[in-house]
């Protein structure tokens, strides 16, 4: 698993007008005593935002999606990829033309007032992936999921044909008859 890296770093955000977002950053640190040990990193979220009453927004990934990875030539491990998720809040945004060129400019204010490098709008509607889980979904959106229903009954668990299913206890039955067992047990060993 890889990403397609985008010619510049920089960082980008992408909103849709029914309350997704989509997040990517890509960044170097540089190392000035070694400067063939530049460590790059990648990463990509995407979930829902809300406005909050106060003005700010927050954004809320869906946690089992997001990736990043970092490459560093001169680490143990060169390259690395593993899960990534943030919940990130922005206190102050805005929306503006810049006079300069007739653009439409995104400003963000971080969840310490710092103020964020301004973002032009470049794709209208915004190209993002579907905005659905992604992982552990299947290509109709439905869940994949291979656990079973231990509220189900134990009958159910012993069928594997066509047959007829066989008489079964359910799980109330079990109880009941590991406690009658467990009173039988302790009877004998008083006897004896």
């Amino acid at each position: 698993m890889t990403f397609n890296y985008p010619n510049n770093s920089g960082i980008s955000y992408s909103f849709t007008n029914d309350g997704y977002f989509e997040e990517l950053v890509y960044q170097y640190n540089s190392n000035s005593s070694n400067p063939s040990c530049i460590q790059a990193y990648i990463y990509w979220q995407h979930g829902t935002y809300e406005f909050n009453n106060n003005g700010s927004l927050t954004l809320y990934p869906f946690t089992s999606d997001g990736r990043i990875q970092v490459q560093d030539p001169c680490a143990a491990t060169t390259n690395i990829i593993t899960y990534y998720s943030n919940q990130v809040m922005f206190t102050d945004w805005g929306i503006t033309v810049d006079p300069s060129n007739g653009r439409y400019v995104l400003q963000m204010n971080a969840y310490d007032q710092s103020k964020m490098a301004r973002m032009y709008l470049i794709a209208k509607p915004p190209n993002m992936l579907p905005t659905q889980y992604l992982t552990g979904t299947n290509a109709t959106g439905q869940t994949n999921s291979r656990k079973r229903d231990l509220t189900a009954p134990v009958r159910g668990f012993f069928k594997r044909s066509a047959a007829e299913p066989r008489m079964a206890l359910g799980n109330g039955q079990i109880l009941g008859m590991v406690g009658a067992m467990g009173t039988v047990v302790v009877g004998m060993m008083a006897l004896f």
